[in-house]
């Protein structure tokens, strides 16, 4: 969960980066990125989406 599109785009090209460089991308580890819209979200949106499982990281700046 990414607090803004910032967080999002740094991730989707590290991800990018990595495949260029015949990495693994972050869906072959069951990693998703998605965008809370703000900072003041992310808590509340964490809680919501139960199909997250335990393993949930918060990417804020």
């Amino acid at each position: 969960m990414c607090e803004g599109a910032t967080e999002v785009g740094f991730l989707r090209g590290f991800d990018d980066y990595q495949v260029e460089n015949k990495k693994d991308p972050f869906s072959f580890h069951g990693v998703a990125i998605l965008n809370a819209g703000a900072g003041s979200k992310v808590k509340k949106k964490l809680k919501r989406h139960p199909f997250l499982g335990s393993s949930k990281s918060p990417v804020m700046s």
